[in-house]
């Protein structure tokens, strides 16, 4: 089965990668501050999720909706 086509432009790559790092980061090395040890976890996955989105380019809830904000070069 073939990958799904991309549907990420490269300003929505920066931000999830971002986003997905801090989040990582923060859950990791300063945990302690969120209560919930589940919250936390959730935390954790949305930043993988977003690291994972970064580096393929390619979002689930977009491919859902049938969006996509990456254009092909002429």
């Amino acid at each position: 089965m073939p990958f799904p086509s991309r549907n990420l432009n490269s300003i929505d790559r920066v931000v999830r990668g971002f986003i997905g790092l801090s989040v990582c980061l923060f859950t990791f090395f300063y945990g302690e501050f969120i209560g919930d040890s589940l919250i936390r976890g959730l935390l954790f996955v949305f930043g993988v999720l977003n690291l994972i989105s970064f580096i393929s380019s390619w979002c689930p809830v977009y491919h859902l909706v049938n969006l996509s904000t990456y254009k092909e070069k002429d």
